[in-house]
């Protein structure tokens, strides 16, 4: 598990940090606090860093995050990666695609439209999660949508 986290942290650092910008279309930001209003659309990636991340808004294409407390509310069309310690996904925050999470803890309310792999201290899933459920964490806890989904926790590697 931790060198799962530590694996994620490491390629988020990458790419926000390491890669020039110039090098790939997609919109940063990067700040100790971020908030990405509702009324924005971001028609590419988004790579958001910051000690607290809010984002509000439709994302079309990936997110990528690193946060401390990270709080999704908005639809994203593309895969979700979030290396955070708090994480809280909204039922309006559904997931077109895969979503990978490393956190200390997470609340996932809204739709994943394929894969979810967690890895950390606890996980609440609420909503429908469309492909495999794939967890490795302390406490998980499921509501009556996993179940056309398959789960396996403390699979090994």
């Amino acid at each position: 598990m931790k060198r799962l986290v530590l694996i994620t942290i490491s390629i988020m650092c990458s790419i926000l940090f390491i890669v020039p910008q110039a090098a790939f279309a997609a919109a940063l930001r990067s700040s100790n606090n971020v908030t990405i209003d509702s009324g924005e659309t971001i028609n590419d990636d988004l790579y958001v860093s910051g000690g607290t991340v809010v984002v509000n808004c439709k994302v079309n294409g990936d997110l990528i995050v690193a946060g401390g407390t990270v709080t999704i509310n908005g639809p994203v069309r593309d895969d979700l990666l979030i290396a955070g310690g708090t994480i809280e996904a909204a039922s309006s925050a559904s997931i077109g695609r895969d979503a990978l999470l490393a956190s200390g803890n997470a609340q996932l309310s809204g739709a994943i439209g394929r894969k979810l792999q967690a890895a950390g201290g606890g996980v609440v899933i609420d909503g429908p999660v469309g492909g495999t459920a794939r967890l490795d964490v302390n406490q998980s806890r499921f509501s009556r949508h996993i179940s056309s989904a398959s789960y396996c926790s403390r699979c090994s590697r």
